[in-house]
């Protein structure tokens, strides 16, 4: 395997940013202060990454260079701005921004912060974009029909349509490089029940599959498709706390990449 893979872990006692090298498996630590940093977002081109944090007193949307280095606030602004994904080209950023949790919308920006555009408007909050390979369509979770499930905004004609129906929540869809697949993660979270699993569907919303297998009291989310297309990286509290993982992208071979006293998560692979 190549490429990278960077994660939020809390195994020195708080929320920061580290990479994973899979060529030798080392890891190196991107972020080092008392606030919260997650969420990380490779650019297409591999130079920087996205991320948020409360370093400034509410969540903003940063960037930083690949090696941690030249960090930026690109929001500045009183709202909570969360869930960075790059456009294709790496000229936009999407993010959910709103003054509550129960207000969130989906919003675009120009990569330098310039010209934010809101571009959902209901009364239920929508959250963590992901744009299409083609840069045409963003997917994002809402829970406008009550339960999360994951929809895709069309750019141009700015038709919406739900890509999933499913009795338990469905969170952070991430697009297949090919545009052809969004996988996501189910959570259960009912009394005595608390299980996530790993879920592709083709991009249209037809043959959903279960990719990943756990009964009872586990969690597997966070997925994010390799560059080629072949493996998903997620993470999973399978052996006890959160770890992150790679699996083949039919649920195939799954194999953990860390091993931390602490939790690892939210993994994203770049070339």
């Amino acid at each position: 395997m190549s490429g990278e893979i960077a994660f939020l872990s809390e195994r020195d006692g708080n929320c920061e940013i580290y990479v994973i090298d899979l060529t030798d498996n080392s890891q190196k630590k991107l972020t080092n202060n008392s606030a919260y940093d997650g969420e990380p977002d490779w650019s297409p081109d591999g130079r920087w990454i996205a991320f948020d944090t409360n370093r400034d007193g509410n969540y903003e949307i940063y960037i930083m260079d690949f090696d941690g280095g030249g960090v930026l606030n690109l929001t500045q602004s009183p709202q909570r701005e969360r869930e960075p994904d790059w456009s294709p080209d790496g000229s936009m950023i999407a993010y959910e921004a709103g003054d509550s949790q129960e207000t969130l919308e989906i919003y675009i920006m120009d990569a330098d912060g310039a010209n934010r555009r809101r571009l959902t408007n209901n009364p239920f909050p929508d959250r963590a974009p992901a744009w299409s390979p083609d840069g045409r369509r963003i997917a994002f979770m809402s829970k406008r029909e009550g339960r999360w499930q994951i929809y895709v905004l069309d750019l141009e004609s700015g038709t919406t349509s739900q890509i999933t129906n499913h009795p338990d929540d469905c969170r952070f869809p991430t697009w297949s490089p090919d545009g052809r697949y969004i996988a996501f993660n189910t959570l259960t979270d009912e009394p005595g029940d608390n299980v996530g699993q790993i879920w592709v569907v083709d991009a249209d919303g037809t043959n959903p599959r279960m990719l990943t297998r756990l009964d009872r009291d586990g969690r597997n989310g966070r997925p994010a498709w390799s560059p080629e297309g072949t493996k998903i990286v997620f993470n999973s509290n399978r052996d006890g706390d959160y770890e992150i993982y790679i699996m083949d992208m039919d649920g195939a071979n799954p194999q953990r990449l860390t091993y931390s006293a602490r939790d690892d998560y939210q993994p994203d692979w770049s070339e």
